[in-house]
């Protein structure tokens, strides 16, 4: 096994790190609230609501109707005949 080499122990190699100075504190004020800015962005989330409950939705519709089409699919290919559901009207 080799053996690690020999190095010297002396402070040339290590580096002393100052800290930061203090970041200045800002100058100017934040900028007040503007109520047409508050409305706007409450429109904006609830457009944003808005859209996302329609992906959900979606994504729920056509997960059934995926999930309806892969189960009629099984049992067509198992060579079943009763498989489709098939809407007569009523007999009077």
């Amino acid at each position: 096994m080799a053996s690690q080499p020999d190095l010297p122990e002396s402070d040339d190699r290590v580096v002393k790190f100052s800290p930061r100075p203090a970041a200045p504190a800002p100058s100017s004020p934040p900028p007040a609230h503007d109520a047409a800015d508050d409305r706007q962005r409450m429109w904006a989330n609830l457009a944003v609501t808005a859209f996302a409950a329609v992906l959900i939705v979606v994504g729920i519709w056509l997960f059934s109707a995926l999930n309806k089409m892969g189960k009629t699919q099984d049992c067509i290919m198992q060579g079943l005949r009763n498989c489709g559901e098939i809407s007569t009207p009523p007999r009077n």
